[in-house]
């Protein structure tokens, strides 16, 4: 994980849709979005984003787009 140092668009949209995953996962395993957001070096914003878009949409809502 340590290569996902810096601004997260940069990142290839495999390593960004992975985060993405993760970080739902972590938030599901109850975790704190504070803290996920710290853990994967992005944004509370990135993640409450994630999170809504998982609860409406599940997994496929966090995949990339071609």
């Amino acid at each position: 994980m340590s290569d996902l140092v810096g601004d997260a668009r940069a990142w290839s949209p495999d390593a960004q849709e992975a985060v993405r995953l993760l970080a739902v996962s972590a938030l599901v395993e109850g975790r704190d979005r504070v803290e996920v957001a710290a853990l994967f070096k992005v944004s509370v914003k990135a993640v409450d984003n994630w999170w809504a878009k998982w609860q409406t949409g599940g997994r496929d809502a966090l995949l990339s787009r071609p």
